[in-house]
């Protein structure tokens, strides 16, 4: 719209789209709007922002997660780092001189492009519109949302969609949920009047949509949109498709991993989730994708499970590549969108109650809605589906959209992904030992995870192991945490080990069951190193090995963590126990003896008894 170039149209803030930045057709960011009128302020405010968009670029180009720097590189990266912050002083001062020009601009345009939030800030405070437009606003709180619609002279429309993700707020008292929680749908009663069957007067049903393909936007309408059907617009029919890949062959493709039996486990044992062997699966994917695949997402409801996912994009497609959380991810778009759903019902074995309480406005439900509607051409859903559509459960939207995805996509075999991957990922079914131990020869550090099971591979890894020279006296090369049996003592194999002079350290849970040995990721359905291994998977990537590694590293604390040794009970000489759940099940930390302190806990509870008697 070339009558809205040069001042009439303004966007504030930086764009994620550069893009938007140095058009040569018509400015529309504020500072470079106010630097073509002349003002030196801006025009150094612009010269700054390029500055450091270069300087950026070049920090992007120097990720450690992409191989150890050379000395020149690490002087080029300090070197850029301190630039960084020198000129972001200098923004912050420009910034506040500024201020009188970008609002004189702003009075003058014909339309101001802004986050809700800016509407409040020193820019657009008290500047009037006469017509407000909040897009997205099933996340936008209803006091945010009030204070946008104080912006204007009385037109204000609201648009969004209130089956999807709402408001993030971190309070949780009765204030924050009435009014950081709810959306400006939810605070007028939009959405409980549409679950009563009524129509409010003011709501304007947009049932046409333009993205989804016909077989995905079906089974999103008939799951989420029962009442108000959506409808695919005859364009999307002729729309060329821009991306492929080998293992998305169709409009919705599934992938029921319940075969494999992955374990879900928590980030440093007692946050989020993360599924590794999903991840490695994820991982096949990538791999798997060809010159054709443009424009790919990998998305996930947890946030630990999405930087496993991050870890995987190559450098190259960094641009038209994403790896998110569904909630980061809303209002994004894709050609090709892999959902991994992560939970598994092993590990951690409840479900998270996103996929168990998927009512109508339910939190699962808007989440399953939003990470299925970001497809445009293919969408892969990649889960345990034993467990996320048992036989039985509520027929609730969530249940409804597991049926109709069964029943309409093409089921791709989890078995079949690693084909994909050229080498990023293989099934191991034999010699996984001996693999493991040319693994550790090669290797600077190992972390192990074993679930409860006799470990018997651990002894003829013993001089692979103790073959790792600790180069680092501060922390220990080799971590190998076993879960003990149930009286508390470690597998006979653990002790020998631990006499030989490996670090071996008791915790209990251990949900994971995998290494991470060098650049190499190992993981397995069962103990790794035990008679009855389950499926195995093998992937060498650095960026993800080193991902796995952080997500798994424990914190000392409580209790020691990684890197470093355990300690023996001053009492009866067992080692003490890295307890990572309370005795209700819920996540906890303590560092404990297994004998001598629930000795003491049942004597105390055995006084306290006899005292109330």
């Amino acid at each position: 719209m070339p009558e809205l170039a040069n001042g009439a149209l303004v966007r504030l803030g930086q764009p994620a789209d550069q893009s938007l930045a140095d058009r040569t057709e018509g400015r529309v960011l504020i500072d470079e709007i106010a630097a073509e009128r002349g003002a030196p302020l801006a025009q150094h405010r612009v010269e700054v922002s390029r500055r450091l968009r270069e300087l950026r670029r070049t920090l992007n180009a120097l990720k450690p997660d992409q191989g150890q720097l050379t000395p020149r590189q690490e002087t080029t990266r300090l070197r850029a780092e301190t630039e960084i912050a020198e000129l972001q002083a200098v923004v912050r001062e420009l910034d506040r001189s500024l201020r009188d020009v970008r609002r004189q601009i702003c009075r003058e345009a014909t339309v101001v492009a802004a986050t809700a939030h800016q509407v409040v800030l020193e820019t657009l405070k008290e500047i009037s519109f006469d017509v407000v437009v909040l897009d997205e606003a099933s996340m936008t709180s209803a006091a945010l949302a009030m204070l946008v619609a104080g912006a204007g002279r009385g037109h204000t429309v609201i648009a969004g969609d209130f089956r999807h993700l709402p408001p993030v707020a971190v309070a949780d008292t009765p204030a924050a949920q009435e009014w950081l929680r709810r959306s400006p749908f939810e605070k007028a009663g939009i959405a409980s009047a549409l679950s009563e069957g009524r129509m409010p007067a003011r709501l304007a049903a947009l049932t046409e949509q333009y993205r989804m393909r016909e077989h995905i936007g079906h089974i999103v309408s008939t799951a989420f949109y029962p009442e108000s059907p959506l409808v695919t617009a005859p364009s999307v029919a002729g729309r060329a498709i821009r991306s492929r890949a080998p293992w998305a062959s169709a409009q919705l493709v599934v992938v029921d991993a319940s075969g494999m039996k992955a374990r879900t486990a928590r980030r440093q044992g007692v946050f989020s989730r993360y599924n590794l062997m999903h991840a490695q699966l994820a991982a096949a994917l990538v791999a798997g994708a060809s010159e054709q695949t443009r424009d790919l997402a990998l998305i996930t409801p947890f946030a630990p499970q999405a930087r496993l996912l991050e870890s995987l994009l190559p450098e190259a497609h960094l641009d038209e590549w994403a790896a998110s959380t569904v909630h980061r991810f809303q209002g994004g778009e894709r050609d090709i969108v892999v959902y991994d759903t992560v939970d598994s019902g092993r590990g951690v074995s409840r479900l998270h109650r996103w996929f168990t309480e998927g009512g109508t406005g339910s939190k699962g439900a808007r989440l399953l809605n939003v990470a299925a509607s970001r497809a445009r051409d293919h969408l892969v859903v990649m889960g345990a589906l034993d467990h996320l559509h048992p036989h039985g459960s509520p027929r609730d939207p969530v249940w409804t959209f597991f049926a109709h995805l069964l029943d309409r996509a093409t089921r791709l075999p989890w078995d079949h992904l690693p084909a994909f991957s050229r080498g990023f990922t293989e099934r191991v079914t034999s010699g996984i030992v001996d693999r493991l131990r040319d693994d550790i020869r090669a290797a600077a550090t190992v972390d192990m995870w074993l679930p409860r099971a006799p470990v018997r591979g651990l002894i003829e890894l013993l001089p692979a192991l103790r073959s790792i020279r600790d180069d680092d006296p501060e922390s220990e090369a080799v971590n190998i945490w076993i879960e003990p049996e149930a009286d508390g003592h470690l597998p006979t194999e653990a002790l020998y080990a631990r006499r030989d002079g490996v670090n071996v350290r008791p915790c209990l849970p251990v949900l994971e069951s995998c290494a991470v040995i060098g650049d190499v990721m190992w993981s397995a359905a069962e103990s790794l190193l035990g008679p009855s291994t389950g499926v195995v998977l093998r992937t060498e990537h650095h960026a993800f090995a080193d991902a796995v590694r952080r997500m798994q590293r424990r914190r000392s604390g409580a209790a020691p963590g990684s890197g470093r040794p355990g300690d023996d009970c001053g009492r009866c000489r067992r080692m003490l126990v890295r307890y990572e759940q309370g005795r209700a099940g819920q996540p906890d930390l303590r560092y404990e003896c297994p004998a001598c302190d629930r000795t003491m806990v049942g004597s105390n509870a055995r006084r306290r008894r006899s005292r109330m008697r």
